[in-house]
């Protein structure tokens, strides 16, 4: 039997075969994606269309999905291992959503990520997050670490890990994102955040929110 997306390709017009086999893919992965919701969420995300471009919560670029975006959307657990490689940024706020975490299976391309107010459980491996991501906010969940904030992407400036179930008597960092504005980590139990290098500590402790100053090294 032929894997879904080749099958898929049978039924666009070959005149473009390179356009079709990508859009034949990514038909089948969204399938996948939309798999675990039930049909009359599926139903009111299709708004009559059939083509996965129109339908509510996704939005692409010549043709390509590049953002979802689900907020109070109770009809199930998404597959966020199933997106395109293409998306750039991951919205699925307040939705429900009840499964472990998988930072290495998001989208490459990713840009900007919320799962906010979810029931998402297990570690966070951040040193996994896609290359190019900028922004990073998984608050209110049942996330439980440890967090490791070394070899964290150059591009990233948000991390938001507040209101989440982390234990962690020290919680290390080094050689921070350039341009590293804050990450949150207040509602956990942190006893100090400290660099592996003490020479190469930060002098801006107050981006580490939610951990009192004299606990950052």
């Amino acid at each position: 039997m032929l894997p879904v997306a080749c099958l898929l390709v049978e039924i666009f017009d070959t005149q473009d075969p390179f356009r079709n086999f990508h859009s034949a893919r990514q038909d089948a992965l969204m399938h996948l994606f939309f798999e675990s919701i039930s049909e009359s969420g599926r139903q009111a995300c299709r708004e009559n269309s059939t083509h996965i471009c129109f339908w509510h919560g996704i939005t692409c670029e010549h043709g390509m999905i590049v953002r979802v975006d689900y907020q109070k959307f109770r009809e199930g657990n998404f597959n966020l291992c199933a997106l395109p490689h293409t998306v750039e940024k991951l919205i699925v706020n307040v939705c429900n959503q009840h499964y472990l975490i998988e930072i290495r299976s998001l989208p490459r391309q990713l840009k900007s990520l919320f799962l906010v107010d979810n029931r998402i459980f297990g570690r966070p491996e951040l040193t996994m997050l896609p290359p190019e991501i900028e922004t990073v906010s998984l608050s209110k969940n049942r996330l439980t670490g440890p967090i490791d904030l070394t070899q964290l992407p150059s591009t990233l400036s948000k991390l938001h890990l507040n209101k989440n179930r982390i234990v962690q008597s020290t919680v290390w960092y080094e050689d921070l994102p350039r341009y590293f504005e804050k990450i949150s980590l207040g509602g956990n139990t942190i006893g100090e955040v400290r660099c592996t290098d003490p020479e190469k500590a930060t002098n801006w402790k107050l981006r580490f929110d939610g951990v009192k100053p004299e606990n950052v090294h």
